[in-house]
């Protein structure tokens, strides 16, 4: 059933009963407006209506709304806990998972009828926790990137031949033949 509101001589409509009753409850339609249904003779004042009955309803099922929102499972959060899943590649995948998991939640806030705000809880937290691990072990290389090249080029003189002497060692010296002394011999 549609119902036609008439206001400050201003014809808004049609709403459905529950249209109706929630404008009025938001101060978006007053009691002194008057209203009019197929079948009602004229325009009558809200406060006398039937409309705001208990047992009024709509006898037109064409005008009651159906929602088009999606429902069912969000892919975002498919997609937040995938990528947060991928341990080998988590450095290329933590931030999608972020930002996937928060696009579910805002997916999941706009249509209630949406499912998977657990999921997008995981991906955001599997997200977080590999973004903060894997920028750990950037920033610490970085921030030790000069003790590391230290150590390396220690490393690299040490197994060089640079410490090595570029010239043969002398010869060892003969036998000092200040001593007169005889061979020994041994017994046999």
């Amino acid at each position: 059933m549609a119902i036609y509101v008439q206001r400050n001589a201003q014809r808004l409509g049609p709403y459905t009963v529950a249209e109706v009753r929630s404008q009025l409850a938001s101060g978006a339609l007053s009691l002194k407006d008057h209203v009019w249904w197929t079948g009602q003779e004229g325009w009558m004042p809200l406060a006398g209506s039937a409309v705001l009955q208990p047992g009024f309803v709509d006898t037109d099922p064409a005008m009651r709304k159906t929602s088009n929102a999606p429902r069912g499972l969000s892919p975002f959060s498919i997609g937040a806990v995938i990528a947060g899943a991928l341990f080998p590649m988590a450095f290329f995948t933590s931030i999608p998972a972020i930002v996937f998991g928060h696009c579910a939640l805002d997916d999941i806030k706009k249509n209630p009828a949406r499912t998977g705000r657990r999921m997008a809880y995981v991906g955001l937290a599997l997200g977080y926790f590999f973004t903060l691990a894997w920028g750990g072990v950037v920033g610490w290389y970085y921030y030790d990137y000069d003790t590391i090249q230290a150590i390396k080029e220690r490393e690299a003189v040490v197994n060089s031949d640079v410490l090595l002497p570029k010239y043969p060692p002398p010869a060892p010296a003969p036998p000092s033949s200040a001593t007169n002394a005889a061979p020994v011999a041994t017994g046999r």
